[in-house]
């Protein structure tokens, strides 16, 4: 059994009697209100799910509580009852159980704070558009210090020029070694949160720097960066637009481009299809035969003119007047366009793109300072200069071969946890990326204090993946509540489900003593009554006489003055009968019994009022099996629990139940 693959509503059915959240109370503030065998349920986690099954109407008045603590006892009892059968030594419940354990663990293994901060942070960024003009100094993330140098000295003599009023274009061409600076002068138009990987420190400059002013250097992947600050618009969103090109010719002979592109501009406005226009004269060979299909976008994918006139059309389907670009000429139709929900509705999304994005390292790496100091992490005096001595330069390279040591010291603690030498040469072995240098090693020992910190850190977080029950008491629950949710499934598939469902004879025998219940649907036969009114006080007159008088005479009664009931008879199945009239009226249906609808936007109430009821006829075994199957599941249950009261005590602690009750 793949307990993932269980529907949802059977799992969450399972688990809502036994999910609780601790307390963190001590023993003596949270007295133990029960035992089933060794079991012991205290007042934190009664409490709790009682408040979570009952929600606003937990009273904790005698009637409530005490039907609760009897359904909550017969949990414990099949709970039980799993254990004894070993149910919970189960392999594949322990894979089961580690697999959701990882899952779980990842709220407790990242810095939630950080992570919420960085997501709202996102939030509030991709609602602006920023303009932004750059000069880049390209540098590999690898590269040299002297490379590193030579870019700031290049950008810090162009900053100069920009501050004594040299035009940022002027400058840009200059100094920028980006290759499109030859097209665009630096000026690289609107951009919007998300950057790409690696440009998160680009994009918290682009948004924090008032429009006008200069940031920089700035540091991303591709190098260094003098950023200008144009301007800032409120985002438009996400648009999907179809397109027509129509270029200009590239060598010589006549430019017709203009005139054909307002003729096919002229026909669209006449009603022509977009589509088919797209087709027919579009020259753009990508998708043309696509109706002219361009996609999604935001903006700062194509030209700035190209996007304005796409963000400036109205409406779904509307299109935009002839465009001109590098490309040629445009007419660009709006195909949707979804702008940013709130926060709420988007959180999962971008915590996604958050937890995907190097930004993230960020909230680790304060995930792995935070356990050092709650766990007294402490280096020993092994230097790194004595680690590359006993591993050699080597162990930089694919080759490396681990060292025979004579000597095994310890190189950090985690509380009184030791980490040794031997330890980090093996993590070393099995772990090519963590000592692999695909480059020129220029300091050594920078190097290994590095990879050391990086294996310290990797062991802090299994330190604290190891000990989270110890350390999170929610967590201890959580994963408590999911192992009982499984055992309790576990043990009522063998006691009640697979049982009923193999024991054929058991279940005609049940469907043969109680024959009596399996019936067809009663038909309802009734007048119906349509009242052009939701008053109250009206309604109470029209139920009166149509209680007490016939069908004739209410019309006669109530339609004097103007038409305002009609009537007709009418036939239903019982079901049919209670889910249509479902506004009120007389619970139990038996001749004369009436029922209301309420449809207030129509502003009319209609009555059923029952003149005979025909009863259904006796159903055949083999009609009724899925009713008997149900029914007899239950009595299987009833069966199970009356064995398990015998079978196991229960201690109730009577002083400990007054104390939740209130009057």
């Amino acid at each position: 059994m793949t307990y993932w693959c269980l529907p949802l509503a059977t799992l969450f059915l399972l688990l809502s009697l036994c999910s609780i959240e601790s307390s963190g109370q001590n023993p003596s503030d949270d007295p133990v209100l029960f035992k089933v065998g060794d079991d012991e349920v205290r007042i934190s986690e009664f409490s709790y799910v009682y408040e979570k099954s009952n929600g606003d109407t937990a009273s904790y008045n005698a009637q409530s509580v005490n039907e609760f603590l009897d359904l909550y006892q017969k949990f414990k009892l099949k709970v039980a009852d799993a254990r004894e059968y070993g149910m919970d030594q189960n392999s594949q419940l322990e894979s089961e159980l580690a697999m959701y354990r990882d899952q779980l663990a990842d709220k407790y293994m990242s810095d939630e704070a950080i992570l919420d901060r960085m997501t709202r942070e996102l939030y509030d960024r991709m609602k602006w558009n920023i303009d932004i003009s750059h000069i880049l100094r390209t540098v590999p993330q690898d590269g040299a210090e002297i490379l590193s140098e030579r870019a700031l000295q290049a950008l810090e003599d162009a900053r100069k020029e920009l501050e004594n009023g040299e035009e940022f274009s002027v400058v840009a061409r200059k100094y920028s070694q980006d290759r499109s600076v030859l097209n665009n002068n630096g000026h690289l138009g609107f951009r919007r949160a998300k950057l790409p990987n690696g440009m998160y420190d680009l994009e918290t400059a682009m948004y924090t720097t008032p429009v006008g002013e200069i940031a920089g250097p700035i540091r991303s992947h591709l190098g260094y960066h003098l950023i200008k600050v144009n301007g800032r618009k409120p985002d438009p969103g996400t648009i999907e637009v179809a397109h027509i090109l129509i270029r200009e010719p590239q060598r010589g002979g006549e430019d017709t481009s203009k005139q054909v592109i307002d003729r096919v501009y002229a026909e669209l406005k006449k009603g022509a299809d977009f589509g088919e226009l797209a087709t027919k004269y579009s020259q753009d060979n990508n998708n043309n035969k696509q109706n002219g299909y361009l996609g999604k976008f935001q903006m700062g994918k194509y030209a700035p003119e190209f996007e304005e006139a796409a963000f400036s059309i109205k409406e779904d389907g509307g299109f935009s007047e002839p465009v001109k670009t590098d490309y040629g000429w445009h007419i660009v139709q709006r195909l949707s366009l979804d702008t940013l929900g709130s926060y709420e509705s988007e959180r999962r999304y971008l915590e996604n793109i958050v937890r995907s994005d190097d930004r993230y390292n960020l909230a680790q790496d304060a995930l792995v300072e935070r356990i050092k100091s709650e766990e007294n992490y402490r280096r020993t005096g092994v230097t790194n200069e004595q680690l590359l001595e006993i591993l050699t330069q080597k162990v930089f390279q694919v080759n490396w071969e681990a060292p025979q040591i004579s000597e095994n010291p310890d190189l950090f603690f985690i509380n009184e946890t030791a980490y040794d030498l031997q330890g980090f040469i093996v993590f070393l072995t099995q772990n090519l990326d963590a000592r692999y240098q695909g480059h020129l090693v220029r300091d050594a020992n920078k190097t290994m204090g590095d990879i050391l910190d990086n294996y310290a850190s990797h062991e802090l977080l299994k330190y604290e993946k190891a000990h989270l029950e110890e350390k999170y008491p929610e967590f201890r629950e959580i994963m408590r509540e999911y192992r009982e949710g499984i055992l309790l499934f576990e043990i009522s598939k063998e006691k009640i489900w697979d049982r009923a469902g193999q024991d054929t004879a058991g279940l005609r025998s049940y469907y043969q003593q109680h024959q009596n219940m399996y019936r067809t649907p009663r038909n309802i036969s009734f007048n119906r009554f349509q009242v052009n009114t939701t008053n109250p006080n009206v309604l109470k007159k029209v139920e009166r006489l149509i209680r007490k008088k016939s069908p004739q005479k209410v019309l006669k009664k109530l339609n004097k003055a103007a038409s305002v009931v009609s009537y007709d008879t009418s036939i239903m199945l019982e079901k049919g009968f209670r889910d249509h009239f479902s506004s009120g009226g007389d619970s139990e249906l038996v001749k004369g019994s009436l029922r209301s609808r309420v449809n207030s936007d129509a502003g009319s109430t209609t009555y059923g009022h029952i003149t005979s009821i025909q009863e259904g006829q006796p159903m055949d075994f083999e009609d009724a099996r899925g009713a008997v199957m149900s029914d007899y599941q239950k009595y299987l249950e009833e069966q199970w629990i009356s064995q398990l009261k015998e079978k196991y005590d229960i201690e109730l602690n009577e002083s400990v139940l007054k104390s939740i009750i209130k009057s």
